[in-house]
């Protein structure tokens, strides 16, 4: 609202490019792909154009999308969120060890 407020724009008439300006300052500032995405989504859902779709469907649109996941491309964390070696160690100590006379019940 910050950014509507200081240019004076309206934000549900505004032209697509316009709005396109708007996501390229956010970028500009860091924001991730993931969030540019979800506030063009709420753009357009609020943005009173010739239907609810039209600023996402701007010829405009989807190569600035994309130009945008090409140059900061979401990061994906491929390490687990649990210490590994938490579960190996508990894997070594009652009900689950000794395997051979581990209940079955305990490994599923």
């Amino acid at each position: 609202m910050i950014w509507v407020s200081k240019e004076n724009i309206d934000p549900f008439t505004a032209p697509t490019s316009v709005i396109l300006l708007f996501l390229s300052s956010l970028f500009h500032d860091g924001t991730s792909f993931s969030t540019i995405k979800l506030l063009l989504a709420a753009i357009c859902n609020f943005h009173s154009g010739k239907g609810s779709s039209s600023i996402s469907s701007s010829k405009f649109c989807k190569p600035f999308m994309i130009g945008i996941f090409l140059l900061q491309p979401p990061i994906k964390d491929l390490s687990p969120p649990w210490d590994f070696t938490v579960v190996l160690q508990s894997l070594t100590q009652k009900p689950f060890a000794p395997a051979d006379r581990c209940d079955l019940k305990s490994f599923s």
